[in-house]
């Protein structure tokens, strides 16, 4: 199979499809994963002060409101069930309001001064909450991909390429579980290897493939590309976030291995498997 040649896998699919568990059960046979977004989770995370639990953690988590307090100015990710409680986690203050931005209800672009939307003109944006989703759509793609298209797509298969080979950090000692390094970097756990021998990665993964230069990035450094699809997340399709070019241009990408996500976390895991060769 061609797609067991390669030590290089990018990983596409709509948000909450399963690219994560696709990359955690990668990470299993001794692979590390990285994701074009992990610079951007670093803005993210210094500028806001979102936490890493919620940049790197499960999808869901992506998409929570941020709400900021009016005494302290410290940034709260809302959980959903506690929309009426929002006093503030750093001093207590009861006073916390939304923090909102005008974004387009067809393509998630940014407002002109006449209300306008700048990338599909449609004729009028409308107010929604922050999130960490939200923050990380803008600054990827209004941002770094309008001024250099390729940005996010070379340093991330740059990023990928030099873990080819490497000796994890936690070789011949220590923590026997997964590791993320400061740069966003996920490391197997030692305890994935199957050698006596000092473990060197098996390949490298990257997580959150979105785009057509992306895609073609890792094909011309040797790599494939798998696609999560997971049933039901149409539903969400009223969400602005999802009309959004990082979560639209996708359809673009024709994948060498398809993975359905359509019933146990352990039937995608033996998919994995069974396309790693």
């Amino acid at each position: 199979m061609v797609e067991s040649m390669s030590k290089l896998i990018g990983v596409m699919g709509a948000a909450g499809s399963g690219k994560d568990a696709v990359a955690g059960f990668l990470r299993g046979v001794g692979w590390a994963s990285v994701a074009f977004a992990d610079p951007l989770k670093k803005i993210v995370r210094d500028t806001w002060g979102i936490s890493s639990e919620v940049l790197w953690g499960p999808s869901e988590l992506r998409s929570r409101d941020w709400w900021l307090c009016s005494a302290c100015l410290t940034v709260k990710v809302l959980d959903p069930e506690d929309r009426w409680e929002c006093c503030c986690p750093t001093c207590n203050e009861p006073e916390c309001m939304p923090m909102l931005v005008r974004s387009c209800p067809e393509c998630g672009g940014a407002p002109r001064e006449d209300g306008s939307c700048e990338s599909c003109n449609y004729p009028e944006t409308f107010v929604q909450t922050l999130s960490a989703r939200l923050a990380l759509q803008r600054l990827g793609t209004e941002g770094g991909r309008w001024l250099d298209k390729d940005v996010w797509a070379r340093l991330g298969v740059k990023r990928a390429k030099g873990l080819l080979g490497a000796v994890p950090p936690f070789a011949g000692g220590g923590p026997l579980g997964e590791h993320r390094a400061p740069d966003g970097t996920m490391w197997p756990g030692i305890m994935a290897f199957e050698s006596d021998e000092e473990p060197v990665l098996k390949g490298t993964c990257l997580s959150d493939c979105r785009f057509a230069n992306e895609t073609r990035l890792i094909r011309a450094a040797g790599g494939v590309i798998w696609q999560v699809v997971r049933p039901g997340l149409e539903s969400d399709s009223a969400e602005a976030w999802r009309n959004h070019d990082s979560e639209t241009k996708s359809a673009e990408i024709t994948p060498d291995v398809v993975l359905a996500n359509d019933s146990t976390l352990e039937a995608l895991k033996a998919l994995v498997r069974e396309h790693l060769g």
